[in-house]
């Protein structure tokens, strides 16, 4: 284990490639989506809150340390050429990917390398550069990322500062094709014709199983589609008619 500052990207650890980030960290709330109105006759303008989040940009700077034994050996420039592509493959990966930083070990983060990074090659032993990434403007408590079975009657505390939005697996049973779930009381979601495991995905807005789509199989959405409101989310159904339900909660904080 590095005795420095790190990041997990892409599943690998920036310590492996010798990169020692520089602590000039800044922490910044997200921007919140607003539109702003102008209307014919009234002063100033309205905002109107589309209530998402937009996503953030940081910069990451690092020195690269290459190893003493390789300069000794003759490696010279090429030993930071190797460096530069080993990063390069890692790095030079498409969509957002799970990103973690050492000194924020309870997070996991979403985020995507946006701009082409730059070393600079000062001495044979040791450069600096730059990584510009974007990040999900949620950071995700770690412990809360993993699916778990539920039974009614089950309260899930949301303890961080935003709605929500869970993976939730459905196994009926056999005969059982339509069912209820309540959250704190109220009709959560209600599914129609469901004959197999179905997948309710809130954050990608879609509804799964073996045949594909099945979005239209959620009847009753209240939200348009399942979250977990901040504090207490009692959820509740007819163990009757379920086999099973799966919940990965993704809970998680305003990112910083």
């Amino acid at each position: 284990m590095a005795d420095y500052s790190y990041f997990l990207y892409n599943g690998k650890s920036s310590a492996a490639f010798g990169i020692r980030i520089h602590n000039e960290m800044v922490l910044s709330v997200p921007e919140r989506d607003m539109t702003t109105v102008e209307v014919m006759g009234r002063d100033g303008d309205l905002t109107i809150d589309n209530k998402r989040l937009k996503p953030f940009v940081k910069q990451i700077k690092f020195d690269i340390k290459i190893d003493k034994d390789r300069i000794d050996n003759g490696a010279d420039g090429r030993a930071m050429l190797d460096t530069a592509l080993r990063i390069s493959d890692w790095l030079n990966v498409k969509g957002y990917h799970d990103f973690e930083w050492s000194m924020y070990p309870q997070f996991v983060y979403r985020a995507t390398i946006i701009d082409p990074y730059s070393i600079e090659d000062t001495i044979r032993s040791r450069g600096r550069g730059v990584i510009k990434v974007k990040f999900h403007p949620v950071m995700y408590y770690k412990d809360k990322t993993h699916e778990r079975k539920i039974g009614s009657d089950t309260n899930i505390f949301n303890k961080g500062n935003v709605e929500a939005l869970p993976l939730i697996r459905l196994v009926p049973k056999a005969g059982q094709k339509d069912f209820d779930v309540y959250n704190n009381g109220n009709v959560w979601f209600s599914v129609r014709g469901i004959t197999t495991e179905t997948i309710i995905d809130s954050e990608t807005m879609q509804v799964t199983n073996e045949q594909g789509s099945a979005n239209a199989n959620l009847a009753v959405r209240r939200p348009l589609f399942p979250k977990l409101q901040i504090g207490d989310n009692l959820i509740t159904f007819d163990e009757n008619q379920v086999a099973g339900i799966y919940i990965t909660p993704r809970l998680g904080r305003t990112a910083l």
